[in-house]
């Protein structure tokens, strides 16, 4: 491989930005992105690239993300998905790549087209694998979206017997009223596990203080609490007593 095409590669605006460069399409054995970290599977595992569409644009990236992830996991395993951003409108663009190991898994996939992906129909089609598809603009685009200030707060209250990405979406989903989340992470516990402490990342200003005003709110089923807020660099973190929040229980 020439050095453009590494270079190519390592591109924040390339669907294959996660991909680590050992990996291939085909009867492989690569390391891949899981839920837990990178994985080296014993087996002989097939990587596949599908391309969907039809979800509303306006969305946000991680959620969408996570709609995607949820829909499509009986599929096999997602390593990876990428969400083309339109930078001048800032919102997403209207196609994403997902990447998904195990056999059988692009027909598997393909068989969803036309589903309900909660609340909007998704579409697939097969997207073979040529070289990554790159943002046009990705570095030469200066969008008001990567200004906005990122924190970081520690939520607990859950019910950690839920599978993770239903958390992942309900904590997401309750949160979004105060700005953008960029991600939720629940780290493992000591008995491999699900931690009662998950790490949330949310971007815009007064973000924070938006969370810690949701404290009382009553939906019924858990019981969220905001109990460290992550500040800037150079500043001290924040610890706190008491931020009471709701979200549903497990059904």
């Amino acid at each position: 491989m020439d050095r453009s095409a590494t270079k190519g590669l390592d591109l924040n605006g390339s669907d294959a930005a996660d991909i680590p460069k050992n990996s291939s399409f085909g009867c492989v054995r690569p390391n891949y992105r899981s839920s837990s970290g990178w994985v080296q599977p014993s087996y002989c595992t097939s990587f596949s690239r599908i391309c969907v569409e039809g979800y509303d644009t306006s969305l946000y990236e991680y959620d969408l993300k996570l709609a995607l992830r949820k829909h499509f996991s009986s599929c096999g395993e997602i390593t990876h998905i990428y969400v083309p951003r339109d930078f001048e409108r800032n919102i997403l663009k209207s196609f994403a790549f997902i990447h998904i190991a195990g056999e059988g898994a692009e027909e598997k996939a393909l068989a969803l087209s036309g589903s309900d992906a909660g609340g909007w129909n998704v579409f697939v089609k097969s997207s073979p694998y040529d070289g990554q598809y790159v943002d046009p603009g990705w570095a030469t685009v200066e969008s008001p979206h990567f200004s906005l200030p990122r924190r970081m707060m520690i939520v607990t209250g859950y019910d950690t017997s839920l599978p993770e990405i239903d958390i992942q979406i309900g904590l997401s989903n309750h949160f979004s009223s105060c700005g953008e989340i960029t991600n939720v992470m629940i780290p493992k516990d000591a008995n491999g596990g699900l931690n009662s402490k998950a790490h949330i990342s949310i971007l815009g200003a007064g973000a924070v203080e938006k969370a810690l005003e949701l404290g009382g709110c009553d939906v019924g089923g858990w019981n969220i609490a905001v109990v460290t807020v992550i500040p800037p660099l150079g500043t001290t973190i924040r610890y706190c007593s008491s931020s009471s929040l709701s979200l549903p229980n497990k059904s």
